[in-house]
């Protein structure tokens, strides 16, 4: 019959080994923060929209993450979104004057509020894929900017 002493050591490197095995395959998390300026008005809220694959980009609900932040009379407002695992991401950014939860557009599908993509891609007569606005997220702490336009400034 083993003793109680010479099962604890054992079962103590077990579960050294089994955090460490799991630590290795944790994807890392991090803090996105998004500079946002070029606001025109200080009405509503500037929403940021993360997607991580092609077949979700910018539809309503196949988003990875998202946060949004006040817009600021000074025109400029910084969006951050926390624990985000590393990865490939586009982000679709509006300012939201209205706060109705969507980007208003007109009656030929024209946006009327506006808007940015992720790595400055401008977009107005037709939508940017996932590949041109991806970037790779693989910090703890990563600091991106955009410029909101109207579509008339695209």
């Amino acid at each position: 019959m083993k003793s109680i002493c010479s099962i604890a050591p054992l079962s103590l490197v077990f579960g050294v080994l089994a955090l460490t095995f799991s630590m290795a395959f944790t994807p890392g998390l991090g803090t996105l923060t998004f500079h946002i300026s070029g606001m025109e008005s200080s009405k509503g809220v500037v929403r940021v929209a993360l997607y991580d694959n092609d077949k979700n980009f910018l539809s309503e609900f196949g988003f990875a993450a998202a946060d949004s932040a006040f817009a600021h009379a000074n025109g400029t407002v910084d969006v951050v979104i926390h624990n985000v695992p590393f990865g490939t991401y586009a982000a679709a950014i509006y300012q939201d004057e209205n706060q109705n939860g969507v980007i208003d557009q007109n009656m030929v599908k024209i946006p009327t509020e506006p808007y940015a993509f992720s790595n400055g891609v401008y977009a107005k007569w037709s939508l940017p894929s996932f590949k041109e606005v991806a970037f790779e997220f693989e910090q703890p702490n990563v600091r991106l900017e955009a410029v909101l336009r109207s579509w008339s400034k695209q």
